[in-house]
């Protein structure tokens, strides 16, 4: 059995305050009992945050900064490359973009639904199809997907956009997209919608866990091995 708490740590000045006052009794005794095993290696600019790190070495999926296959895992057996579409808000500040630390509030699945259904026709003139999972997560499937570099929406989110640009042959369609979905956003009956009940609009979108499994790989499932403990996340990420 495993146990991933992500974000249990961070190097931000006030968190390191924190922990030098912190008393833990029970992590200290479970601590003493287990044994320690190989290192991480990596730092806050690693396109792949560590949790993710440690739970593709679980699974066995290769461990590329930037390009975990996440998506390929979730869609498989069907083969390809493929990524994580999240849709999500950007704050247009004075001279940066950054990404609403938050998920979208109040984003239910007709609205996702007709956002998809628009943007599906500028992503497959780019040979990318876009297929509907979840409110808050789409798939994306596409050749222009292999071999590039993506980081995780947990490192973006609260921090400027430019800091994390995709990197790869595909890194260029991406741009435009981007450009092409914000056009498209700004006038969509959703966000008419959305702006009247007083939600953030969705104006963009993020790529993640791009790659391909490759052929013949082997990776485990983490339904009865694996817990992921996430109640972290939100504190970690506003």
């Amino acid at each position: 059995m495993h146990l991933l708490i992500p974000f249990a740590y961070g190097s931000s000045r006030g968190c390191e305050q924190v922990l030098g006052q912190l008393q833990l009794p029970h992590l200290q005794r479970l601590l003493r009992r287990l044994r320690a095993g190989d290192k991480d290696h990596g730092d806050m600019s690693s396109y792949s945050p560590p949790h993710e790190r440690a739970l593709a070495r679980v699974l066995g999926l290769p461990v590329r900064d930037g390009e975990i296959p996440w998506a390929a895992w979730h869609a498989r057996p069907e083969p390809g490359a493929w990524a994580f579409v999240s849709p999500c808000h950007w704050v247009m500040g004075s001279d940066e973009i950054t990404m609403s630390p938050a998920a979208l509030a109040d984003f239910p699945e007709h609205e996702s639904r007709a956002l998809l259904a628009s943007m599906q026709a500028f992503f497959a003139g780019d040979g990318i199809e876009l297929i509907y999972d979840q409110p808050q997560r789409w798939l994306a499937r596409g050749a222009a997907l292999e071999g590039m570099f993506t980081a995780a929406a947990d490192r973006v989110a609260g921090r400027a956009v430019r800091d994390w640009p995709a990197r790869g042959a595909g890194a260029p369609l991406l741009r435009r997209l981007h450009a092409e979905m914000q056009m498209l956003c700004y006038q969509h009956p959703v966000n008419d919608a959305r702006q009247a009940r007083g939600v953030e609009p969705v104006n963009s979108f993020w790529l993640s866990g791009t790659g391909a499994l490759g052929a013949g790989a082997s990776v485990s499932s983490p339904a009865d091995a694996i817990t992921l403990a996430n109640e972290l996340r939100d504190a970690a990420r506003s």
